[in-house]
């Protein structure tokens, strides 16, 4: 029965050790490079939910560049005045975030770079 139980256990852990180093294999392979990574984000009118995308845009971009902090630039095409307050919001509160019209798109990307 002790054997049974021992065995049972060595296979459990060897089944999450085999994952766990097949799951840090790729996240090695799939991290972006070194340098600064750019997300961009076209916000359109009225978009309740462009806090939620941009915030777990956000999380994830810093989960997986750990050493250098991403750029979000959110791209004002027409936006309404209470989504634009809340991208200002999220300006002040991320810092990571830049919001521009789309003329200015080359400059705020050189400007990061």
């Amino acid at each position: 029965m002790f054997q049974l139980i021992a065995g049972i256990t060595i296979a459990f852990f060897t089944v999450i050790g085999i994952t766990e180093v097949f799951r840090c294999g790729l996240r090695y392979l799939l991290t972006p490079p070194e340098d600064r990574v750019t997300y961009v984000v076209r916000v359109h009118g009225r978009d309740e939910g462009v806090e939620y995308i941009v915030r777990a845009l956000a999380f994830a971009a810093r989960e997986q560049c750990a050493k250098n902090v991403p750029v979000i630039i959110l791209i004002d095409d027409d936006m309404d005045a209470q989504t634009r307050q809340i991208c200002d919001v999220l300006v002040g509160e991320l810092g990571c975030v830049r919001v521009c019209k789309s003329q200015d798109i080359p400059r705020v990307i050189n400007a990061e770079a």
